[in-house]
């Protein structure tokens, strides 16, 4: 427990770290044009690769944890598609640019899973798939984006963001 939530943790602070940083930035323009981004002089293949790494790093990391920890390997428990689908489902709750944005959608979906999955896992998934579906119709920024609009006064610039 202590060492994923320690890796957890150090996710977190890489995200922040990249997120304000010139390499940060420099892949924001990349995922906004590639061409122009290499016309101002951003490295577009460096940049590319040390963000392959740096994504691989965490979840490899987290893969050692999990060897340690298991004493026998099952497929189906560790490549299980629900796992995935969870992650990317906290990320698209969350929203935001920053970091903020997906943890909150990590406490959102974890306090419905506690509420819903034990009693019924079957309309926790049928929610899940309703709630997900709404987010991205309706609320393309997650709570984080919903967090900013009510801090402003609740102006709207798209459908509910």
């Amino acid at each position: 427990y202590y060492a994923m939530f320690a890796l957890a943790l150090a996710a977190v602070e890489l995200l922040t770290w990249v997120s304000g940083s010139r390499f940060g930035h420099g892949l924001r323009s990349l995922r906004e044009n590639e061409e122009a981004a290499e016309t101002l002089g951003v490295p577009v293949a460096r940049f590319k690769l040390i963000a392959f790494v740096l994504s691989a790093l965490i979840p490899g990391m987290v893969g050692g944890v999990m060897a340690l920890r298991s004493t026998y390997f099952v497929p189906g428990q560790v490549f299980d598609p629900m796992i995935s689908l969870t992650v990317i489902a906290m990320a698209l709750l969350g929203g935001g640019d920053n970091a903020k944005g997906p943890l909150l959608g990590v406490v959102f979906l974890t306090l419905l899973s506690e509420l819903l999955w034990a009693q019924a896992p079957l309309i926790y998934m049928l929610i899940l798939g309703l709630i997900l579906v709404v987010f991205v119709l309706l609320v393309p920024n997650g709570l984080w984006g919903l967090w900013g609009q009510w801090k402003q006064g609740g102006t709207r610039t798209g459908a509910l963001s």
